[in-house]
């Protein structure tokens, strides 16, 4: 699922062409083009296998001291509240398991592309909004669902989707700082949501720009059009309806939560078409609403393994 110039193909379109096309551009125009790191890309290789070799895996860890670190925090963080702590990474990788370990590393590999670039950025806030739409987006697809296997970010099917959705925000900042920058106060000068700024001051928007650069990483088609569609799922008729509706609804309601709001000024309301596509109902949006806050705390402790910032 190769990058291309004209953006991504073979799917439904979900957005303008012309801003695909400049966005296209800019994500070309950058300094150097963000890639994931090759011992990120071998550890996924091996997590995806058919047979899973803990060894492998547990060697391919071992040659990276910031993954093996990082994971190793997490698996004995808050995040996990009632495990006994473990003393090394082979029991850490147990605990977590492979499905686990695959979404974990390539969150790490993300952060660790954008850590250089993040300068003024409110660097926390995007991660505690980003883990919690992650975590919440299994709980918005399934009305029925009830929360034990939330505990397992492996049996989460839209985790990487939701980590990623607003990826293009990083994007826009890593290439030009001063632009995001002019976009964001446009929108709390005039009101108006952070995409409608970008495109004055861009002539595209985040969703554009993280759809692209996260098909150029080859990521699923689930992923790239959750991102380009996050704002706009009403518009897209492609194969991934549930994915894009399930991230569209944890996205817009965790904005309303934490400082995930301050890349924002409007609090961008949900699409009662994908509320009902999932099989939620306007009477039920209170649970939906409370899962999400429970998903937001959870994100929240979650970001703070990644990031470091907290035990």
């Amino acid at each position: 699922m190769a990058g291309s110039a004209g953006g991504p193909k073979g799917r439904q379109a979900v957005t303008n062409a012309s801003a695909v096309r400049n966005a296209a551009i800019f994500v070309e125009g950058l300094d150097s083009l963000p890639t994931l790191s090759t011992s990120a890309q071998a550890v996924l290789e091996a997590v995806q296998r058919p047979a899973f070799d803990f060894h492998l895996v547990s060697s391919l860890v071992e040659q990276d001291p910031s993954l093996a670190a990082r994971l190793l925090k997490v698996a004995n963080s808050a995040f996990y509240p009632s495990l006994q702590r473990v003393a090394n990474l082979q029991l850490a990788l147990s605990r977590l398991g492979a499905a686990e370990v695959g979404q974990l590393v390539l969150a790490s590999a993300i952060i660790d592309v954008f850590n250089a670039r993040h300068g003024g950025m409110d660097w926390q806030g995007f991660w505690n909004h980003s883990y919690a739409c992650a975590i919440a987006a299994h709980l918005a697809s399934e009305p029925a669902f009830r929360g034990a296997a939330a505990k397992n970010l492996g049996g989460n099917p839209y985790f990487v989707a939701g980590l990623v959705h607003n990826l293009g925000i990083l994007v826009e900042y890593a290439g030009d700082p001063a632009g995001f920058e002019s976009a964001r106060q446009l929108a709390v000068k005039n009101g108006i949501s952070l995409s409608e700024a970008e495109r004055t001051v861009f002539g595209f928007t985040h969703a554009e720009t993280g759809g692209i650069l996260l098909e150029k990483w080859r990521l699923p088609g689930a992923v790239v059009d959750s991102a380009l569609a996050h704002h706009d799922p009403d518009s897209y008729t492609g194969d991934h309806r549930k994915a894009v509706h399930a991230v569209h609804l944890s996205a817009m309601l965790c904005h309303g939560l934490g400082r995930s709001a301050s890349f924002d000024p409007v609090l961008p309301g949900h699409s009662a078409q994908a509320l009902l596509a999932l099989g939620w109902t306007p009477e039920r949006l209170p649970e939906l609403q409370q899962r999400v806050a429970e998903a937001y705390e959870r994100g929240t402790r979650l970001a703070s393994a990644m990031l470091g910032s907290a035990e």
